[in-house]
C-alpha cells in the first residue's frame, strides 16, 4: 500500500520496485479510519447520481441527524478525514464526514449531476466547507519571516502571492472564500501570522483567539 501511494506522487521508479523496510518511510495518513465502509457505496452513489438516506452524528449537537434523499456529488479527503459533499433539503449544499455516519442506504432515486466539476467546486476554498454562490475575497496576511519561508515553500492555497518581503515581516495574499477550515488553518500559526484585511476576516480571527 505504501509503495502504491508513493507511485501516485512520484510516478513509477525503479527504486520503488525494491522491498522497503518499514522503518524508512512514514506517510502522514491514518491507515484505519472509522466510517471507511461507507466510502465505496458513496462513491457508487456519486458516480451513478443516486440519492441516499443516512444517519450521522451532528458536530453541533452531538445528536443523530437523519438525512433523507441526500444527493451526494463529491468525495474529498482533507486532513486525513473523508467527506461527502452534496445537497439535502432544506439545508442546500452541505457536507458530512464519513466517520460521523452511523447508517447509510442507497434509495435508488436518481438526480441530475452537479453543473460543475469537483476541481471548479473546490477551487476557491481551503478544506471542504462552501456555500454555493459565495465569492472569494482577497485576504492579506502579515507573516513572521521564519514562518513566511515555510508558507513560501508550502502555500496555503494555489492563489497565494508574495506581496512584499522585508527583514521583519513578509506580506502574502490569498483569494479564497472564508470558511471554518481557513480560520482553523490560520490559527495554527499563532502570532506568526496576522490577518491585515479584509476587516471582517480580521475580526473573526480575533474572536477565535
Amino acid at each position: 500500500q505504501l509503495i502504491e501511494e508513493l507511485r501516485a506522487v512520484v510516478g513509477d521508479d525503479e527504486h520503488l520496485n525494491r522491498a522497503l523496510p518499514d522503518n524508512l518511510i512514514q506517510l502522514d495518513s491514518m491507515h484505519i479510519q472509522r466510517g471507511m465502509e461507507f466510502l465505496n457505496p458513496l462513491f457508487d452513489a456519486c458516480y451513478n447520481h443516486l440519492e441516499v438516506n443516512l444517519k450521522h452524528i451532528s458536530y453541533n449537537t452531538d445528536q443523530v441527524v437523519t438525512w433523507k434523499n441526500f444527493q451526494p456529488h463529491f468525495l474529498k479527503e482533507f486532513n486525513n478525514r473523508w467527506y461527502c459533499i452534496g445537497f439535502v433539503s432544506p439545508d442546500g449544499m452541505t457536507k458530512v464526514a464519513l466517520d460521523r455516519i452511523e447508517e447509510l442506504n442507497v434509495n435508488r432515486e436518481s438526480f441530475d449531476p452537479f453543473p460543475i466539476g469537483i476541481e471548479s467546486f473546490f477551487e476557491n476554498i481551503i478544506g471542504v466547507s462552501k456555500k454555493v454562490g459565495e465569492d472569494p475575497v482577497a485576504i492579506e496576511l502579515k507573516v513572521d519571516p521564519v514562518q513566511a519561508r515555510y508558507l513560501e515553500s508550502k502555500p496555503l492555497h494555489h492563489s497565494q502571492e508574495l506581496l512584499s518581503k522585508g527583514d521583519d515581516v513578509w506580506k502574502f495574499q490569498i483569494s479564497v472564500i472564508p470558511n471554518f477550515e481557513l480560520y482553523q488553518t490560520l490559527l495554527q500559526f499563532g502570532e506568526n501570522v496576522e490577518v491585515i484585511s479584509p476587516g471582517f476576516v480580521r475580526q473573526r480571527m480575533a474572536e477565535r483567539v
